[in-house]
Order: C-alpha cells, then structure tokens, then sequence
C-alpha cells in the first residue's frame, strides 16, 4: 500500500497540480493512520468529516507549491 500511496501522491502533485491531498480515515483504523504518517501526511485536528463523525482528516501539501 505504500507504493500505492506514493504513486497517488506523486501523480496528485505533478500531473493534477493539486497543492493539497486530503485523507479522511475512521478514528480508530491505525494502519491507515500508520500508513499516512509514513507518507507525510499530518492530521488535521481543525477539520471535521461532517457526513462522518467517526472518521479523522489528514492532509499533505506539495512541497513545490
């Protein structure tokens, strides 16, 4: 899964040009939670999944931007 997530990233940055990459997982999912530490994303305790209210936001902006 991490060279899926890489290869998202990478793609999400280069080809999309996004500046930001949004990750919303459930609160207690740890793996996922390990996995996008691993990867550079950051949890982002200021937002909020409103549709799901057990689920947790984290986000990695393009260094490049």
């Amino acid at each position: 899964m991490s060279e899926t997530l890489k290869m998202i990233i990478d793609f999400g940055f280069k080809e999309l040009k996004f500046n930001k990459i949004e990750a919303f997982t459930y609160t207690e999912n740890e793996n996922s939670k390990k996995l996008l530490e691993k990867n550079g994303f950051h949890l982002n305790e200021n937002r909020k999944d409103l549709d799901h209210k057990s689920n947790i936001i984290f986000e990695i902006e393009n260094a490049n931007s």
